[in-house]
């Protein structure tokens, strides 16, 4: 009986293990950001935008903040890397864009909830003064 006993722990273990590797997803969030905070570094390709926001619910809460570094591959595009940080961890979303009124990136990974996190988020500008966007986050896995 020892040895059944101990299968089966040992079964459960690899079914907790598994479980734990699972991706996130498939789930839909949708908040709002507003910009507090930019700086532009240099001039040119190479030159990096530093970009910090607050994150809201769609009942106007503030439920968390968001940090970006984009640095020009020429007159327009960027390369970004932007970490969102909301109450339950953080979705990591990286690649290339033109302009920052409209776009979609992808979503590399995360922490905590969003751990191996894939998918995609599309931003779209709801106003320049202050700086809004509504973010749509889809998680694939």
């Amino acid at each position: 009986m020892p040895l059944l006993l101990a299968g089966a722990l040992a079964l459960g273990y690899a079914s907790a293990a598994t479980r734990s590797q699972a991706s996130t997803g498939p789930a839909t969030i949708r908040v709002t950001d507003r910009l507090t905070s930019y700086l532009h570094l240099g001039t040119g390709i190479g030159s990096r935008e530093v970009i910090g926001g607050n994150l809201y619910s769609s009942a106007g809460h503030r439920i968390g903040h968001e940090a970006a570094v984009c640095t020009f591959l020429d007159v327009k595009a960027r390369l970004c890397h932007m970490v969102f940080t909301l109450p339950r961890g953080s979705i990591v979303v990286e690649g290339q864009l033109s302009s920052r009124l409209l776009y979609e990136l992808a979503i590399s990974g995360g922490t905590e909830l969003y751990d191996n996190a894939r998918g995609s988020v599309v931003s779209t500008s709801l106003g320049l003064q202050p700086r809004r966007d509504v973010l749509i986050f889809r998680l694939t896995g």
